[in-house]
């Protein structure tokens, strides 16, 4: 259907203004992003970590010339690392 009146569609939203086309976009993506965040959430053991990667990429920082998109991810697996790894043990002498 929307293929068949795809001009009228496009000049529907051409005549509207840009923020409420942004809102429009916006309120279509919350399904996909509350499921996508769920699934994420759902899984205890990286859930720590699944928030810090979001927050940090979400955040916008720039630190070194260096995007949010990358930062994301090297604090979301610093944080992994961090909850995860088990201790070393010491090894035992042989005597």
């Amino acid at each position: 259907m929307t293929g068949v009146c795809g001009a009228t569609l496009v000049g529907l939203f051409t005549t509207l203004p840009t923020d409420l086309v942004a809102v429009v976009a916006g309120v279509a993506l919350l399904g996909t992003f509350s499921t996508s965040l769920a699934q994420t959430l759902a899984d205890e053991p990286g859930r720590d970590a699944a928030v810090v990667t979001f927050l940090a990429t979400a955040s916008g920082t720039t630190l070194g010339g260096i995007g949010s998109a990358c930062w994301g991810l090297v604090l979301g697996l610093a944080t992994h690392g961090l909850l995860t790894c088990r201790p070393l043990r010491p090894r035992r002498r042989r005597t």
